[in-house]
């Protein structure tokens, strides 16, 4: 039996068949937007961020806050969803039942350690937009799946995973929460 929501499922089935058959304009829209210059860090967002990281990320934290005020780049690899940079990716998620979108970013030459979140009820869904060729994966309970580019999967988020990418460019992901 696999530990990966089954893609009929009706807790999910309704985002996926969106997500999946708009990949072209959620993709276009992500790659536009790196290109933006108000990707910059707001002040709105620079304590939520900072408390993320200080829970979650402590050794990155220095690395990101000079790329802001150097660089002047974001590199926050759980970037919440901004209606003003993805007006499309919310158009065609309006009215779907949606606890959170994000975009998740997993870097080169990395891997995350296991973990598991006491949200019972969050289904989170993964839609591929950016996924390199080589030894990049995801794992729920030791079963592996490989992301494919506009296939989207799905799990319990309190189940125990872990991703890895041991190449050498980025793997990018819109991650969609439901409910259930």
């Amino acid at each position: 039996m696999s530990n990966f929501i089954d893609r009929d499922n009706p807790l999910v089935s309704d985002v996926i068949n969106v997500l999946e058959s708009n990949y072209d304009i959620i993709l276009e829209e992500y790659k536009e937007s790196t290109t933006k210059p108000d990707r910059v860090l707001s002040e709105d967002n620079f304590y939520s961020l900072l408390w993320y990281f200080c829970l979650y990320k402590v050794e990155i934290l220095a690395l990101y806050i000079f790329h802001q005020l150097w660089l002047g780049k974001v590199i926050d690899p759980w970037d919440k969803l901004d209606i003003n940079l993805f007006p499309k990716t919310y158009a065609v998620v309006n009215g779907l039942n949606i606890h959170d979108i994000f975009i998740s970013q997993l870097s080169a030459n990395t891997r995350d350690m296991p973990e598991h979140r006491e949200s019972e009820g969050i289904v989170r869904i993964h839609l591929p937009l950016i996924v390199p060729e080589g030894d990049i994966g995801f794992s729920v309970y030791g079963e592996i799946i490989k992301w494919v580019e506009g296939r989207c999967c799905a799990f319990r988020i309190s189940d125990p995973h872990y991703v890895w990418n041991h190449t050498n460019m980025d793997r990018v992901n819109l991650l969609v929460d439901v409910l259930g």
